[in-house]
C-alpha cells in the first residue's frame, strides 16, 4: 500500500504513475488508430481522469492548497504545465488546416480553436455529436474534449476543496468527497441512459472519475490506506488484466460512461493504491520504457489524433502502414515538444513565463475569432463548393424523432402513432424495419404510395438493425426498440416487410433469424435491401476537393476504391443470403451504378439533389429517384 509519506514528501516521485499514464495513452492511441482491434481503448481517458484527480488533490493537500492564498500559485503552475504543448499543437493545427482543409472545414476548425483556448471543447464536441454530423475521425481537435473536462475540474476543484476544508474536519472532508462522488455518478448514470452523447461530454457526469482519484489522495494524506482482501500483487495483476480485457473486448460504447466506466476507474484506483507494493508495479509499470512514454503522454495525446485526422482527411481509407506511420510521427512530435517546448518552459520561473503563455493563448483566441467572423485567412469557395456546403438536414424526410428514433436518447415509447398505418381496404401494408439505412427508404416509398396503393409503416432507429433477441446491447436502447417491434407483430402483420441495416460481421445469422421470425408470422413478402454506394468519408467533401471543368458535376463518378470494393462485396454477400433464404432482394448498386461509376446526383438542386447526404445515406430526392425505377417497385409489390 502507499504510505502517507508518499504524498507528504515534496520531492516524492512515483514512476509507476508515469507507467500508468503510458498504459492510458497507448490504449487511447490503439483505439483511435485501429478501432476494429481495440474497440474500447477509449477507457484510457478514464484512467487519465483518475490519475489527474489523485495528483491534483495530492498537490493541493501537500502544499496547503486548502488555504486560499496558495491557489494563485496552483493556477500559475497549471498554466505553465498545460499551455506550452497545447499552444504548439493549436498553432501547428491551424497552419496545417489552412494548407489542407476546405474553407468550410477551416471555419469549423476555428470553432474548435476558439473552444480549445477557453477549455470548452467538450461543449462543441457534444453539439457536433448528432447521428448525421460530420465524421469524428476527420475533426482534428475533437480529442481536446477530455482536456477541457480536466481543466474545468482544475478551475473549480481547488476552490471547492478550499471551501469544504474551511467548513469541515478532515474526516468530514472525506465524507463530502464520498457524497460528491455518489451524486456525480448517479447523475452520470441517469444521463447515460437518457442522453448518452451528452453524458459522454458532460463535466458533471464525468466528475466522479476525478473525484475517485481525489478521494484516494485524501485517504493517503490522512494515513487511511485502502485495504484489499488480496495481496497487492494479486490486486495489481487483476486490475491490469481487467483494463486489457475491457479495452480490447468487453464494454458497451452505447451506454458509456454509465456503469461500464466503473471498470477503468476502479482499476486505476487500485493500481495507484497498490502498485508501489507489488512486483508488477515496480517491474512493469515502473519499467523505464513505460516511464519514458508516460512522461511524454500529454504531448503524445495532443499530437496523435491530429496526425490521424489529417491522414484520414487526405486518404479516407489509409492502409494500415500509413496509419502506423501517423502514430510513429506523433511519437516524434511528442518527444520534440517535450524536449524543446515543455522542458525549457518548466525550468523557467513562473513569473517570467506565465504572462507570456496567457498572452499567447489570448492571441490564438483572438485570431481564431477574427477568422471565424471575418475570414481573415482569405480562404474562398468556388460556386460549386458554396452550393455543396449549403445546409441539408435529412432528418425531416426520415421522420427523425417520431418514426426514426435516436436509439441513444429515445425509447420505443417515443414512436408516434402515425408510424403504423393499417391502410384502407385493398392497400398493401408495408413495414420498414431497421436502422437509418431503412429510414432512408421512406421518402421514396412515400412518393409512390398512392400510385401503388401502399400503406407504409415505419419502425426504425439509429444504429439499430432488425434483430431477434439481444444482438445489440452496446447500442443504447436498440434491443428494447426491436423487442417492441417484434411485440407489435402480435397485433399488426403487414403484407410486406422491408429490412435493412448495418448487420455487422455476423450478417448471415442475424438476417436468417429475422427472416425466420417474419415467416412464422405469415408475412407474405420479405425484402432484404443491400448497401448504397459508399463515398467515404463524405460525398460533399470528396466533390469539393475535385476539380470539375466548368464547375459542373457529372452524373456519374467512381467511388473511392476501397469503399467501392467493400460495397460490391457486401452487395453480393447479401444477394447470396437473400437467395438462400428465398426472399426478395433490392440492390441499390444495381440501380444507381454503371460498371465502376455510380450516380452522384439526381438533379441540379444542390445539395438536395446529391445521391447522398453524407457518405452513404440517400437524400430525400435520391430515395424518390430510386423508387421511380420500375425494378425497385417490382420488388415490393406483393
Amino acid at each position: 500500500m502507499i504510505r502517507r509519506d508518499a504524498l507528504a514528501a515534496g520531492d516524492d516521485y512515483r514512476p509507476d504513475i508515469d507507467g500508468l499514464r503510458a498504459v492510458a495513452v497507448l490504449m487511447v492511441i490503439s483505439f483511435h488508430a485501429f478501432p476494429a482491434y481495440f474497440r474500447h481503448g477509449y477507457i484510457g481517458v478514464d484512467v487519465f481522469f483518475v490519475i489527474s484527480g489523485y495528483l491534483i488533490t495530492g498537490i493541493l493537500l501537500r502544499n496547503q492548497g486548502t488555504d486560499l492564498s496558495h491557489l494563485s500559485s496552483f493556477y500559475a503552475r497549471r498554466i505553465r504545465r498545460i499551455f506550452p504543448a497545447l499552444l504548439a499543437v493549436l498553432v501547428s493545427t491551424s497552419i496545417a488546416g489552412y494548407l489542407v482543409l476546405l474553407p468550410a472545414e477551416f471555419r469549423a476548425l476555428d470553432r474548435y480553436l476558439l473552444a480549445s483556448t477557453v477549455f470548452i471543447s467538450n461543449v462543441v464536441a457534444w453539439t457536433a455529436s448528432g447521428y448525421f454530423e460530420k465524421a469524428a475521425q476527420t475533426t482534428p481537435l475533437l480529442h481536446l474534449w477530455s482536456l477541457a473536462i480536466e481543466e474545468q475540474f482544475y478551475i473549480v476543484w481547488p476552490l471547492l476543496l478550499w471551501w469544504l476544508a474551511r467548513r469541515s474536519s478532515p474526516r468530514r472532508l472525506g465524507i463530502s468527497l464520498a457524497i460528491a462522488f455518489t451524486l456525480s455518478f448517479a447523475f452520470g448514470l441517469l444521463l447515460t441512459y437518457s442522453n448518452q452523447p451528452l453524458a459522454y461530454y458532460h463535466p458533471l457526469a464525468r466528475a466522479w472519475e476525478l473525484i475517485a482519484g481525489a478521494w484516494l489522495a485524501w485517504r493517503v494524506a490522512e494515513a487511511r490506506p485502502l485495504k484489499f482482501p488480496v495481496p497487492d500483487d494479486w490486486a495489481v495483476a487483476l486490475a491490469l488484466g481487467l483494463l486489457a480485457v475491457c479495452g480490447g473486448f468487453l464494454g458497451n460504447a452505447g451506454a458509456f460512461p454509465g456503469v461500464w466506466a466503473l471498470v477503468p476507474v476502479l482499476c486505476s484506483t487500485t493500481l495507484i493504491a497498490c502498485a508501489p507494493g507489488s512486483w508488477a508495479g515496480r517491474q512493469l509499470l515502473a519499467h523505464p520504457v513505460l516511464v519514458r512514454v508516460g512522461r511524454i503522454s500529454y504531448p503524445l495525446y495532443l499530437w496523435h489524433w491530429v496526425a490521424l485526422a489529417f491522414l484520414r482527411i487526405e486518404y479516407p481509407s489509409p492502409p494500415w502502414p500509413w496509419t502506423l506511420g501517423a502514430v510513429v510521427s506523433s511519437f516524434g512530435l511528442a518527444v520534440a515538444t517535450y524536449c524543446w517546448v515543455e522542458q525549457p518552459v518548466q525550468r523557467r520561473p513562473i513569473p517570467r513565463v506565465v504572462p507570456g503563455l496567457v498572452a499567447a493563448m489570448a492571441l490564438v483566441l483572438g485570431m481564431s475569432y477574427a477568422d471565424y467572423r471575418f475570414n481573415i485567412a482569405g480562404k474562398h469557395q468556388t460556386e460549386l463548393q458554396i452550393a455543396l456546403e449549403k445546409e441539408y438536414d435529412p432528418r425531416p424526410a426520415y421522420r427523425y424523432g417520431t418514426c426514426f428514433l435516436d436509439s441513444a436518447t429515445q425509447q420505443h415509447e417515443n414512436f408516434a402513432p402515425m408510424c403504423i398505418q393499417p391502410g384502407r381496404s385493398g392497400d398493401t401494408r408495408v413495414l420498414l424495419w431497421g436502422d437509418s439505412l431503412a429510414a432512408q427508404l421512406y421518402p421514396g416509398l412515400h412518393a409512390v404510395q398512392d400510385s401503388l396503393a401502399l400503406a407504409i409503416s415505419q419502425r426504425t432507429a439509429s444504429s439499430c438493425p432488425p434483430s431477434v433477441g439481444s444482438e445489440y446491447p452496446d447500442r443504447g436502447h436498440c434491443d428494447a426498440i426491436n423487442a417492441s417491434t417484434r411485440e407489435l407483430f402480435r397485433e399488426f402483420v403487414p403484407d410486406v416487410v422491408i429490412i435493412n441495416g448495418r448487420w455487422g460481421e455476423r450478417a448471415a445469422g442475424r438476417i436468417e433469424a429475422v427472416v425466420r421470425f417474419l415467416q412464422t408470422l405469415g408475412v407474405r413478402k420479405i425484402v432484404l435491401v443491400g448497401p448504397t454506394p459508399d463515398w467515404l468519408p463524405d460525398l460533399r467533401g470528396l466533390l469539393s476537393r475535385t476539380h470539375f471543368p466548368g464547375g459542373r458535376l457529372p452524373e456519374y463518378q467512381q467511388p473511392p476504391p476501397d469503399a467501392w470494393r467493400a460495397t460490391r462485396a457486401r452487395t453480393e454477400e447479401l444477394r447470396e443470403i437473400a437467395k438462400s433464404l428465398q426472399v426478395e432482394y433490392l440492390a441499390p448498386q444495381d440501380l444507381l451504378c454503371q460498371d465502376n461509376a455510380c450516380r452522384i446526383k439526381v438533379s441540379e438542386d444542390l445539395p438536395d439533389g446529391l445521391i447522398a447526404s453524407d457518405h452513404d445515406h440517400l437524400t430525400a430526392q435520391a430515395s424518390e429517384f430510386l423508387f421511380r425505377d420500375a425494378r425497385a417497385t417490382a420488388v415490393i409489390k406483393p
